[in-house]
């Protein structure tokens, strides 16, 4: 697995000054992102006078210029010192995080890995691609904002799951007269499959 630090605004304007960050994957290895040039070239990235890096913008994504191999095994801290700079308004959000890879460099998306106990249920229905709607056999545990992930396995062999359409959150889980569960979704769920899978 390989990661990339991250930084991220979704405010409408967010003017942060970043003192130091760092990640420490073991006792041994450390990484500091500390200067303009650890970052993704931007226009919004700046270093002020005492050397302190300023990025400004709103939601927007900064990351590490480069990615590095981890062991996903090891425990790793992200620790950072920042300060709002001046103009900054005090309902501004700042996130700094992990962006995490597949060994091929495709992005791992926090559904695709984000397992929820006694979820693991079979479709009641065929589902087709363009559908808004799913019908499972047991969706008691199922809430509004939850992903559903075809392909699963109890094993967890199937993580990175990509047979999940992240945009496709579920908006609605209705139980119905046969025992079985309608759950709706924003998006068209992307995927096919046929019932009993």
């Amino acid at each position: 697995m390989k990661q990339k630090s991250s930084l991220f605004s979704p405010a409408k304007l967010l003017a942060a000054s970043v003192f130091l960050c760092s990640l420490a994957l073991t006792g041994d290895e450390t990484h500091l992102f500390n200067s303009a040039e650890d970052w993704t070239p931007s226009n919004r990235v700046s270093v002020n006078k005492d050397k302190s890096i300023a990025i400004k913008g709103m939601g927007v994504l900064f990351s590490h210029a480069e990615p590095f191999a981890v062991d996903p095994t090891a425990v790793s801290t992200l620790s950072g010192e920042f300060k709002a700079m001046p103009g900054t308004n005090p309902k501004d959000r700042y996130y700094v995080a992990f962006l995490n890879f597949d060994k091929d460099m495709r992005r791992i998306e926090a559904c695709e890995v984000s397992t929820v106990k006694g979820t693991e249920t079979t479709l009641a229905a065929d589902v087709d691609a363009k559908d808004k709607t799913v019908k499972i056999k047991d969706g008691s545990k199922f809430k509004k904002g939850m992903f559903i992930a075809f392909n699963a396995k109890k094993d967890f062999s199937d993580l990175p799951n990509r047979s999940i359409n992240a945009r496709a959150a579920i908006q609605d889980v209705k139980l119905l007269a046969d025992g079985s569960y309608l759950l709706t979704f924003k998006h068209a769920i992307a995927f096919s499959a046929k019932a009993g899978t």
